[in-house]
């Protein structure tokens, strides 16, 4: 889908899909802290109210792409989130491999037996026909889902022709797979 807006007036100029006519809704809100250029998409229908909506589009924006390096956000300024499924395979010399697999934005996580840390890779597509990702990554000695204090490591990119690399601890992040759930 294509979109031109205007900046001077927030008006939308046109809307364009490959896929013929496509309805579209916008608004227009504040961020909080960040500010950028780019495109963010996502699929509205899962959202049960505007409150919501806005919160997790506030997150999506501040949290997650303008957090992504700045080339990254210049390479593909067009994100977009969707109901996609992304397959990793988490290689450590010296370990089991891990293979995880979930839904696009949510946090997938793998602990090795040579300590209590537990690794949290959140998977974002950039590029869905190269099955680029980006990976935002970080670890926390508590558990999956606790209060505990979440170490961010960075993020990592890779494809399905290119693994990604994390320098300490040695992991290697091979995508497996991007498809549409």
């Amino acid at each position: 889908m294509n979109i031109r807006v205007s900046n001077a007036e927030w008006s939308l100029d046109s809307v364009g899909s490959s896929r013929g006519q496509a309805p579209i809704w916008a608004a227009r809100y504040p961020f909080l802290a960040l500010s950028g250029r780019g495109c963010v998409g996502f699929e509205r229908q899962h959202w049960s109210s505007e409150g919501d909506l806005v919160t997790y589009l506030r997150w999506l924006v501040e949290d997650v792409y303008l957090s992504l390096p700045a080339e990254e956000r210049q390479r593909r300024p067009d994100f977009r989130l969707a109901n996609r499924r992304v397959d990793l395979r988490v290689d450590r010399e010296g370990f089991e491999t891990f293979e995880l697999s979930g839904k696009e934005g949510a946090a997938l996580a793998c602990r090795y037996q040579d300590s209590d840390r537990l690794y949290l890779f959140t998977p974002f597509v950039l590029d869905e026909a190269a099955g680029r990702i980006a990976v935002k990554l970080v670890s926390t000695d508590g558990r999956y889902f606790d209060a505990s204090k979440k170490i961010p490591l960075g993020w990592v990119f890779a494809s399905i022709d290119e693994p990604g690399v994390v320098s300490e601890p040695r992991l290697d992040i091979v995508v497996e797979g991007v498809s549409e759930r």
